[in-house]
């Protein structure tokens, strides 16, 4: 069944205020605790650890790509000549 048919306890009339539909009526959902229309927005711990821990990759990735470049290059040497 399509969602504008549905029948829910928090469902109510508006209008379309842009596009293709501008005007007409649709049945809209406004329960504001619903987890799909209204998800609980992420903790700042949450944020800061996914942030940390993609700084720790990238930091792993650097490494990795400058030793393999270091290696790579049959000019290197770790210490200058002379």
């Amino acid at each position: 069944m399509c969602p504008e048919f549905k029948t829910r306890k928090y469902t109510t009339e508006a209008i379309v205020p842009d596009g293709i539909d501008k005007g007409e009526l649709r049945k809209v959902y406004t329960e504001p605790t619903c987890p799909v229309h209204h998800p609980k927005k992420q903790t700042p711990k949450a944020i800061t650890s996914f942030k940390a821990e993609q700084e720790k990759r990238r930091r792993e990735e650097a490494l990795v790509n400058a030793t393999e470049s270091a290696f790579c290059n049959p000019s290197w040497r770790p210490f200058p000549s002379g």
